[in-house]
């Protein structure tokens, strides 16, 4: 079974919010890690986007297209009120967005699954949050998590994430 995310970007001065679909690892140290790590620029951002469909996602963008089960043009929704609605209905976990004007991702998770009032499927979820500071703070909680089974992740966490807060510093 997979996490499933959309990875989008909303350009400066625009409603418009542009999205990819990825199938597989759409958690904060799968696909927020690597959105963090390999495509922290509105440039980048646009890449992954304008895949429209990932199985699953790599830096390797082109392999990642090519390793898809779907080939499907990115979603389009005119503000985030109409993706929000999607949201609401869909069984995706994450979404990021790449927010051009502020030029950050941030993101939300969904919080529970549940049924709607009419008895229709519905979920509710987080509001949108910065990213690189949730990344942080997963990537340390799954290392404590996993320290026990998979010691070498749980220390490339750890590595990751000192090392991201000290170039952060030095910058």
């Amino acid at each position: 079974m997979g996490t499933r995310s959309v990875v989008g970007v909303r350009e400066i001065g625009s409603e418009e919010i542009r999205a990819a679909y990825v199938h597989y690892d759409g958690y904060l140290t799968g696909v927020g890690l690597l959105l963090v790590n390999e495509f922290n620029s509105a440039e980048d951002a646009r890449r992954v986007v304008d895949g429209g469909y990932y199985s699953s996602l790599s830096s390797d963008l082109e392999e990642s297209r090519a390793n898809s089960a779907n080939s499907e043009d990115p979603w389009v929704w005119a503000n985030s009120d109409e993706m929000r609605d999607d949201m609401v209905h869909s069984d995706w976990e994450f979404v990021y967005i790449y927010d051009v004007d502020t030029d950050e991702w941030t993101y939300a998770s969904m919080s529970g699954w549940g049924t709607s009032e009419d008895g229709g499927f519905s979920n509710s979820w987080s509001e949108f949050d910065i990213l690189v500071d949730a990344v942080l703070r997963d990537a340390l909680e799954t290392a404590d998590r996993i320290e026990g089974n998979y010691a070498d992740h749980a220390s490339e966490l750890r590595e990751w994430a000192t090392n991201y807060v000290v170039d952060a510093a030095v910058n």
